[in-house]
């Protein structure tokens, strides 16, 4: 995972596909921290799209429902507030 974090970059453009590969195959149920982990990688400080707020809101509560001890986790309340940031 270290590997491949340290190859990604902070984007939005193509929250479609992230979102595909982690929640429609099931990846954010059966790896929920690696998970927080790509999306802490990929989703910037701010969103500029006022629409990607709710795909990344459906994720975080996905993990949040699987292990609720990440929702304690730097990484998920870091993009909690940026889902709600972008929500206003």
């Amino acid at each position: 995972m270290k590997s491949l974090r340290n190859r990604l970059a902070r984007y939005e453009d193509d929250h479609d596909r992230v979102d595909l590969l982690l929640s429609n195959l099931g990846l954010v149920e059966r790896f929920p921290e690696a998970t927080l982990e790509v999306l802490d990688t990929l989703v910037p400080d701010q969103l500029s799209k006022p629409w990607t707020w709710f795909s990344l809101r459906t994720l975080l509560d996905q993990i949040g429902e699987q292990v609720p001890e990440l929702r304690d986790d730097a990484r998920y309340r870091r993009l909690d507030h940026v889902a709600q940031a972008a929500n206003r």
